[in-house]
C-alpha cells in the first residue's frame, strides 16, 4: 500500500497518497529488446578494463574509500558545512506532514521545478471536500520525498481533476530600480565673447 502523507489545512487534516509524475508516466515509453540471430534474448554489459571481463546490469556500485584503501561503511559517513558543522536532517514529508501556507502566483512562478507529483485518494468524497477548500490558490511548504540534508521548495496548485505539487528550488531575483539616482553636474559652455568671433584680416 502507498504510504499516505498528512496535509493539514484549515484545522482538517488529509491523508493522500502521491506519486511521481514523468515523461514515461504521461506519454508512455519505448523499450528495446536485443536478441542474437537464434532470437534468445540478451541483455548489455559492460567491458572491464582488462578486456576480456564482462559484467551486467547490476553489478556495478559506487564505494568510498579511506586512505588505506578500505571501503568506507555508508553508515559511518556524515553531512558537514564549510566550517566543519554538522549538517541536520531534513525529514521526509511522510514523517513530518505538510501545512499549506496560501502563497501567490509568484511563488509558482519563481519555483525552478525538478520534480511534480500527483494525489491518490481513497475516497472521492474527501477529494472534492479537498479540492473545493483550495480551489484557484497557491499553496507553499517545505517539501523532501526522502530524508536527506537538503530540503526542497514546493508548491500545490489545483484544477478541477485534481492537485498537484511541484517541487524544486525558488530562484531569488535581484531587480534593477531608480533608488539612488545620481545627479550628473554638467559646467556650463561661456559664451564665446563677440570681439573672439570677429575675423582679423590681418592675420592673412
Amino acid at each position: 500500500m502507498a504510504r499516505t502523507i498528512k496535509i493539514t489545512h484549515k484545522g482538517k487534516i488529509y491523508e493522500p497518497s502521491i506519486q511521481a509524475l514523468n515523461r514515461d508516466k504521461l506519454y508512455g515509453f519505448i523499450e528495446n529488446f536485443i536478441e542474437d540471430d537464434k532470437g534468445q534474448s540478451c541483455f548489455e554489459g559492460s567491458l572491464l578494463d582488462d578486456g576480456q571481463t564482462l559484467i551486467g546490469k547490476g553489478c556495478t556500485a559506487i564505494k568510498v574509500l579511506d586512505n588505506k584503501g578500505l571501503e568506507v561503511n555508508k553508515k559511518e559517513l556524515k553531512a558537514v558545512d564549510t566550517n566543519g558543522k554538522t549538517l541536520k536532517e531534513v525529514l521526509s514529508v511522510f514523517e513530518t506532514g505538510i501545512s499549506l501556507n496560501e502563497g501567490s502566483f509568484d511563488d509558482l512562478f519563481d519555483l525552478e521545478v525538478d520534480a511534480a507529483y500527483d494525489f491518490n485518494w481513497s475516497d472521492d468524497n474527501t477529494k472534492a471536500t479537498f479540492l473545493n477548500e483550495i480551489k484557484g490558490k497557491v499553496f507553499t511548504f517545505e517539501f523532501n520525498y526522502r530524508t536527506d540534508y537538503e530540503g526542497a521548495d514546493a508548491v500545490l496548485i489545483s484544477n478541477s481533476e485534481g492537485a498537484f505539487i511541484l517541487s524544486g528550488r525558488k530562484l531569488e531575483f535581484e531587480f534593477l530600480s531608480n533608488k539612488n539616482q545620481t545627479i550628473l553636474s554638467i559646467p556650463e559652455l561661456e559664451e564665446e565673447k563677440e570681439e573672439d568671433q570677429e575675423i582679423d584680416f590681418s592675420m592673412f
